[in-house]
């Protein structure tokens, strides 16, 4: 049989050496599902509450902005929130937050599988910051936080609830507020059991009672409750009542069996029948941020009135879609392609001085046999 030739062998090495380059380059990094981006912003006006036109106080509060979005307490709320399916530390490697040329703003971008599932996680993570701030930093006034005035948006309302059913319908309207300009309207049934809801981020502490309150009206007389709880283990539901045309406060307290960063407080009908609700004004109160208010209390229509006032730390952009990255298959392929070539041109240039080197010892060596 026929040895192939030098030259064979070396064409041979130049495909070969170059297509395992890029199948071990492609297997050893293998292309992302989460190819879809988008971003949120979060931005700190001028004008807002506790800025007062100081640029440093403005420039101080995006910092927090940040340091809170990458906390491991608002990833966790976050990853919760969009379903509990994503752990903090996945988010870790999808979430990328940073400052941006424009004063005052903050970009939190999401890669996700496609535009939609990135947007949700974006406006998640910024929306639990926000909540994680206005929380944790509240009004030291007062001793209730605005879990739902809905002046700024949905404020994360719409989500899908352990404890009640998703109504049909979700929107803001001016018509008829309790306190402000809008209220929110939820379309219910004919199931009941439906109602809004929402997830606080907060540092809920074992044995503490906390408040939550919220003001409801109803097209058609109604049964309604308010739920208030981490989740079917840990919840408390209040007393189930009336409601009707007229706006009709709703309270009910939570003591945590431990200790929960976050919660979710919601609404839910006891009365079968499509019915919709308006709900304005929730609150979350925790006595423990001042000694001189007995536990559960409730505010006053005045102090309901300057908390849901008292404006917000900051402001929202929604997330939108922003394009795609990079296919990291065919980079990592390219990559070993070029490797594998590069193997190749050298073993190619090794083998040629070789066989060089051995022509020109042999044209010596019958130089020397010649008489």
């Amino acid at each position: 049989m026929r040895r192939p030739s030098s030259r064979t062998l070396g064409i041979l090495a130049l495909i070969a050496l170059p297509l395992a380059g890029a199948l071990i380059g492609a297997g050893l990094k293998p292309g992302s599902p989460n190819r879809s981006l988008a971003e949120a912003r979060l931005y700190v006006d001028l004008n807002s509450p506790g800025v007062d036109g100081d640029e440093g106080r403005r420039d101080a509060r995006v910092d927090l902005l940040a340091d809170a979005a990458e906390s491991a307490q608002v990833r966790g709320a976050a990853a919760e929130a969009v379903g509990g399916t994503t752990e903090a530390e996945d988010l870790v490697d999808r979430v990328d937050v940073g400052r941006v040329s424009d004063p005052g703003q903050l970009v939190i971008e999401a890669r996700a599988r496609d535009a939609t599932r990135a947007a949700i996680l974006a406006n998640s993570v910024a929306l639990e910051t926000l909540s994680f701030l206005d929380n944790a930093i509240p009004n030291p006034d007062s001793t209730a936080t605005p879990i739902g005035d809905f002046e700024r948006g949905m404020e994360g309302w719409v989500i899908d609830s352990q404890f009640s059913r998703l109504p049909s319908f979700l929107g803001r309207t001016p018509e008829n507020p309790r306190f402000n300009a809008t209220s929110l309207e939820a379309r219910c049934g004919p199931e009941r059991a439906c109602g809004p809801a929402t997830i606080v981020s907060y540092p809920f502490r074992l044995g503490r009672l906390y408040t939550a309150t919220g003001w409801l009206r109803a097209d058609r007389p109604t049964e309604v409750d308010i739920v208030f709880g981490r989740d079917g283990d840990d919840v408390i539901t209040s007393p189930t009542a009336r409601v009707g045309r007229r706006w009709r406060r709703l309270t009910t307290t939570w003591s945590p069996e431990q200790n929960h960063p976050i919660a979710e407080i919601g609404f839910q009908t006891q009365t079968p029948g499509r019915v919709t609700l308006n709900v304005d004004g929730v609150l979350m109160i925790d006595p423990g941020r001042s000694p001189i208010r007995a536990v559960g209390a409730p505010l006053s229509v005045a102090q309901e009135r300057a908390a849901l006032s008292a404006g917000a730390y900051a402001g929202l952009v929604p997330g939108r879609a922003t394009g795609e990255v990079a296919n990291q298959t065919a980079r990592s392929a390219l990559a070993g392609a070029g490797a594998g070539l590069g193997v190749a041109l050298a073993g190619l240039l090794c083998f040629l001085a070789v066989a060089r080197l051995r022509r020109r010892e042999q044209a010596e060596h019958q130089g020397d046999e010649r008489p």
